[in-house]
């Protein structure tokens, strides 16, 4: 099976595509865990675009794999379980490497929004006792 993944370029485009997705959701959460700071938009969006290509890159895989299987049919049956299993790996591959992502990416996701979510509360505080000082100094005791 390694040899079979080594041999296929569509398994080094799938595996080159998350190795950058996982870069890129792997910084996000630590920025976001240790810095609290929420995420580039930008390369939040990246992300997820290259999340989503995993499986669509497996599915190419599986259609070249059974393209090739039916074209070696008539020659042999051997060729047809070459391509079969080629086309399952990629699909298997680009699977694999894309639900993990995904459930990183909503980790992520919730965590932006609970870091925003206090950091409003925060501010409307601070925006409060700032309101609160002002009055008491000018006098005004409500």
């Amino acid at each position: 099976m390694t040899t079979l993944m080594i041999q296929n370029w569509v398994c080094w485009c799938i595996a080159f595509l998350a190795l950058a997705a996982y870069f890129l959701i792997w910084r996000d959460i630590l920025d976001t865990k240790f810095h609290k700071t929420a995420p580039d938009k930008k390369w939040f969006e990246v992300s997820s675009i290259l999340v989503a290509v995993l499986p669509l890159l497996g599915l190419l895989g599986t259609v070249i794999g059974l393209l090739e299987a039916f074209t070696g049919l008539g020659a042999r049956g051997e060729a047809l379980s070459g391509g079969v299993g080629d086309a399952l790996l990629t699909t298997q591959l680009g699977l694999v490497l894309a639900v993990p992502a995904w459930i990183l990416l909503s980790y992520l996701s919730s965590q932006t929004h609970r870091l925003q979510s206090t950091q409003l509360v925060t501010q409307h505080a601070s925006n409060n006792s700032v309101h609160q000082e002002t009055s008491v100094s000018q006098g005004d005791y409500r």
